[in-house]
């Protein structure tokens, strides 16, 4: 399954991407499982079954990234306690960084840093 994860100004326009992505698909033999939204795109004839499916895909994950559609709210999880009881080593953080899975590179400042700290690990030449 593929996420197309986009953002416009107004209702209007997103009705009318939805519109769109809906006819162009087909045409490449897509079919489109359902859309989610921070706001209600389609009328009360959406299908219950569909609605409750995409309203608890929208609590997990969009792009890698977490979603909270109520608040239109994008969070990382990134668990670090199974690191905690190991001697940290640069294996282990250079493992821990490779995890973070993000393709808007929302991340991008703090996962620098944390890269830039291993070079220097290995540039002072710690085990």
């Amino acid at each position: 399954m593929d996420d197309i994860c986009t953002s416009t100004d107004t209702i209007e326009q997103a009705k009318a991407l939805t519109k769109d992505i809906d006819m162009i698909l087909p045409d490449g033999e897509f079919k489109v499982k359902g859309w989610t939204s921070n706001i209600q795109l389609k009328g009360p004839e959406v299908n219950k079954t569909e609605k409750t499916m995409m309203e608890s895909l929208a609590k997990k994950k969009v792009l890698g990234v977490f979603w909270n559609r109520e608040k239109d709210k994008f969070s990382y999880r990134v668990k670090v306690d199974k690191f905690m009881d190991k001697r940290l080593t640069k294996r282990i953080i250079l493992s821990w960084l490779a995890r973070i899975f993000d393709p808007i590179r929302y991340t991008a400042p703090f996962v620098i840093r944390a890269k830039i700290g291993l070079l220097q690990l290995w540039e002072n030449g710690y085990d």
